[in-house]
């Protein structure tokens, strides 16, 4: 069983980290670092894939030593009774976002050429106007911009391609958020890597 744990971002509002692992049997896993209620959930997956995600998500939220248990709303949004948190994962990689104060949302994707297929899914109109939308690199940006926003607003209905629009992922990165008959122009922030990004933004307390 090997896994790293990394400090992808440390500010006074805002700690992300990354845990990367490599493939192993389940029964190399240490399962006392579960609860009996974590215990029983990774029972019940039914594939050996699910339960290795299951199981390092849970390490590296330890590794925060949060002073209140992770729970889940019915949508599987992730919730803290001391702060709020955000989780993202992608192939072997896990992403988990904590802040005492703010409203969180966290996403990360590897770059993968199938996302020219479903661009059409996600874009709003103005995307393709504004956007270079034949870039993998563009396309995944908006795509994690928007995972990222769905997971912090928490809004039941949340259209990607009408209710979110990316207006720049270059020098001044902003979003713009159509809800309730009102617009409002947000800032995100991304870290590119090789052959993946992470997507963060903090900014949206106001529209809990």
């Amino acid at each position: 069983m090997t896994y790293k744990i990394d400090i992808i971002l440390d500010l006074e509002e805002i700690l992300i980290k990354r845990l990367d692992y490599s493939l192993c049997g389940v029964e190399q896993l240490d399962l006392s670092l579960l609860s009996s209620d974590e215990k029983l959930k990774f029972d019940n997956f039914l594939s050996d894939k699910r339960r290795l995600e299951f199981y390092f998500t849970r390490v590296l939220i330890k590794s925060f030593n949060l002073s209140s248990k992770v729970c889940y709303l019915d949508n599987g949004k992730p919730v803290l009774n001391n702060g709020h948190i955000s989780i993202s994962h992608s192939q072997q990689t896990i992403l988990v976002a904590f802040s005492n104060s703010h409203y969180i949302g966290v996403d990360i994707e590897y770059f993968k050429d199938k996302i020219q297929r479903i661009k059409h899914k996600f874009l709003a109109d103005l995307e393709y106007e504004v956007l270079d939308t034949e870039s993998i690199k563009v396309l995944t940006t908006v795509w994690s911009i928007k995972e990222a926003v769905y997971k912090l607003m928490n809004k039941p209905g949340l259209l990607f391609n009408e209710n979110i629009v990316v207006h720049s992922t270059e020098t001044r990165p902003l979003l713009e958020i159509k809800l309730d008959g009102s617009s409002n122009l947000y800032p995100y922030d991304v870290l590119y890597f090789e052959d993946y990004l992470i997507t963060y933004l903090f900014h949206l307390e106001e529209l809990k």
